[in-house]
């Protein structure tokens, strides 16, 4: 059985922080347990790459990201016990 985890993540930023280039960390609660998740992120433009890692799902590399003004969009796909 395949598991895609796919993550749209909007972020709002202040107009002087357009470009997220850099490292993000993020917390996620999963019935009472927390997952974290940290962010590599490359931002030529509108076009945003990278990868992510996650304490639960490990290193999964980032697609079809995009920066819009102050909204930023990817997918990852995650690995979830051997299983994308």
């Amino acid at each position: 059985m395949k598991w895609l985890l796919v993550l749209m993540a909007v972020f709002a930023l202040t107009a002087s922080a357009a470009d997220v280039t850099g490292n993000w960390k993020a917390t996620l609660d999963m019935g009472g347990q927390p997952m974290e998740r940290t962010f590599v992120f490359k931002q030529d433009g509108a076009k945003l790459t990278g990868e992510t890692t996650s304490s639960m799902l490990g290193k999964s590399t980032i697609a079809d990201g995009k920066v819009d003004g102050d909204t930023v969009v990817f997918t990852i796909a995650g690995n979830m016990q051997g299983r994308i």
